[in-house]
């Protein structure tokens, strides 16, 4: 492989071999459906949240979903949803000053 002389005139620098098609083995991975019931949550995590917001109880949620192929218990599925509104307030939330120590 040629590789170009850097900035310096020093050091070599590698070219690139492709342009922006070289991720299309991790643009795939969007259509495969996540392995674990976390990541389903996750995946679904839009639809379930504007359900919500409409009003909509989340063990009518659970049941639609369980009826898509969500196949997790009910707490369990609270307990994902709870994690997954808290992860959201923290990103949305302001970054809390820094203590310095003395």
């Amino acid at each position: 492989m040629r590789e170009q002389i850097g900035t310096d005139g020093l050091e070599p620098t590698p070219r690139r071999k492709k342009a922006s098609s070289d991720l299309i083995h991790l643009r795939s991975l969007l259509s495969v459906l996540p392995g674990t019931n976390a990541g389903m949550v996750t995946a679904a995590w839009g639809e379930i949240e504007s359900g919500l917001a409409r009003g909509i109880k989340l063990r009518e949620v659970w049941e639609t979903a369980k009826l898509d192929g969500l196949a997790i218990p009910y707490p369990q599925c609270r307990v994902y949803v709870s994690r997954l509104r808290r992860r959201q307030r923290r990103s949305t939330s302001a970054p809390q000053p820094t203590r310095m120590a003395l």
